[in-house]
Order: structure tokens, then C-alpha cells, then sequence
């Protein structure tokens, strides 16, 4: 009872301190719009449903062997919090991090209660298969890292941001949604179009992603979404439809790397 006691009033200090951010109470409505926006699970990557990382599998046959293993068909003992995020991270890839990090105290406690209840033999046989499906994953993880470090240096617009830092855009930036996070870190001084915070964000009745889709989409919304945001330059990648059509309405080609090309709006 005392613990519960403690456990209860660390839960509602912590409630309180959830709202000392730059949204305050309102934290709390862009969590549900997000977490209720079905269509991010069709635009966004990183909110699709069963795309777990190939670095995360071996763990997860793990904590799932162990998990049925221990509990078997007394489905009380399946209410657990690391259930319920592995749940959510079937619905989301993103919440797959937040389940490893909370399943890993849990999943020590039933391999350690696994290998106490067998017998000699057997625990050195099960400890094996341990070390080798750890090893396994750590290997994984560590390649999936390594090449995700390399990759990132031709996934952003690096050149077409030197570029626009010693030849400044005369209005302002269109971006390709991807873009938009590195842009803000390395020209701090413009706005970008959108970036990863926005895809649920919505005024006036209408959400912002979907007018950066319709820009795409719609070539007479775009033109209007160009005039009303003067836009006069955009970053996109090379394979971008919005590249062709807009090298055709002579938008002028000033940084090309294979990857993405920054464009200027014909004077």
C-alpha cells in the first residue's frame, strides 16, 4: 500500500510536469490528433503498421518465446505496459524503440527465471541460444546504425544548402517534406514549407500535409499555394515529378547532386 501510495504521487507529479512545455494543455490535443490521424499510416514511413526494423526482429522472436513461454494461457498476466506498447508498435514503427527500451527489464527477469527452473544441461544449452540470438541482434543493430550514418550523408540537400547559404533565395523555400528538419538546422534564417512536426497540424479546417500533397497533385494549387507563400525556390529530390514539371515551366536548375536539385523561379 505505501509503495502504491508512492508510485501514485510520482505519477501525478510527473502529469504536472508534462504541461511546463512550449504547448502547455495543448501537448495533449496534437498527442490525439497524431495518434488519431489514420492517414499518417499511408503518407508517413515511420508510422506504418507491421514495419518492424530487420534489426529488431531476432529481439522480438526472443521476448515473444520467453513472454509465452513464462505466461502461457493465463491471458491476466499478458496486462502488462511492454504488451500494450508492443501492441502499438505493431500499429506504428515508431513506437518499436519505446517498446525495446521498456521490455528489456522484463525480458531479463524471464530469461533469469527460464534458466533457474532448468536443469544443468539444459540451462547451458538455453543460455547458448541466448547469447547467440543477442549476438544476432546486437550485429544487426549495430550494421542497421553504421549504415544508417553513412546513407544520411546523400539523403539530405547538402550542396543545395551551401548553395542558398552564399546565394540567399530571394522569397521563400519549398520544401520536400523530408527536407524540412535539416533545413531548419542549417538555414536557421528561412522558413521551410514543412518539416516532421507538421503532418497532423491543421487551421482553418484543412491540414497542412495535405496542402503539401495537393501541391504535388494539383498544378493550380500549387501556382496559388507559390503566390500566396512567395515562393521563389524549392528543394526536392531529383526523382520528383514537381522537378520535371517545373524545369518545363523554365524553373532554372542551380544545384543538382544526383539526389535532390535546388531550383529558382524564372526572373
Amino acid at each position: 500500500r505505501e509503495r502504491s501510495r508512492e508510485l501514485v504521487m510520482l505519477g501525478l507529479i510527473s502529469l504536472v510536469c508534462t504541461f511546463v512545455n512550449p504547448y502547455g494543455a495543448s501537448l495533449y490535443t496534437e498527442i490525439f490528433r497524431t495518434m488519431t490521424d489514420a492517414s499518417l499510416r499511408q503518407t508517413i514511413f515511420e508510422w506504418q503498421a507491421v514495419a518492424f526494423p530487420i534489426a529488431s526482429v531476432p529481439y522480438l522472436l526472443i521476448w515473444i518465446a520467453f513472454l509465452v513461454v513464462r505466461n502461457k494461457t493465463n491471458w491476466r498476466r499478458y496486462l502488462r505496459f511492454d504488451v500494450a506498447l508492443f501492441i502499438a508498435s505493431i500499429m506504428s514503427l515508431r513506437m518499436t524503440p519505446l517498446f525495446v527500451i521498456v521490455s528489456l527489464p522484463g525480458l531479463a527477469r524471464l530469461v533469469h527465471d527460464a534458466v533457474s527452473v532448468t536443469t544443468t544441461v539444459d540451462k547451458r544449452l538455453v543460455r547458448r541460444a541466448i547469447a547467440v540470438l543477442i549476438s544476432v541482434t546486437v550485429v544487426l543493430a549495430l550494421a542497421s546504425a553504421v549504415l544508417d550514418v553513412v546513407s544520411s550523408r546523400d539523403r539530405y540537400p547538402r550542396r543545395a544548402v551551401e548553395y542558398l547559404q552564399t546565394h540567399p533565395c530571394e522569397g521563400n523555400v519549398f520544401n520536400q517534406y523530408d527536407f524540412g528538419g535539416f533545413l531548419i538546422w542549417r538555414l536557421p534564417e528561412k522558413k521551410v514549407y514543412i518539416d516532421g512536426r507538421m503532418p497532423s497540424w491543421e487551421q482553418g479546417g484543412h491540414k497542412y500535409m495535405q496542402d503539401y500533397l495537393n501541391v504535388y497533385r494539383d498544378q493550380a494549387f500549387r501556382r496559388a499555394q507559390f503566390i500566396h507563400y512567395d515562393v521563389r525556390c524549392v528543394v526536392d529530390k531529383a526523382s520528383s515529378s514537381l522537378v520535371k514539371e517545373l524545369k518545363s515551366e523554365q524553373w532554372r536548375v542551380v544545384s543538382d547532386d544526383g539526389r535532390s536539385v535546388l531550383l529558382f523561379a524564372p526572373r
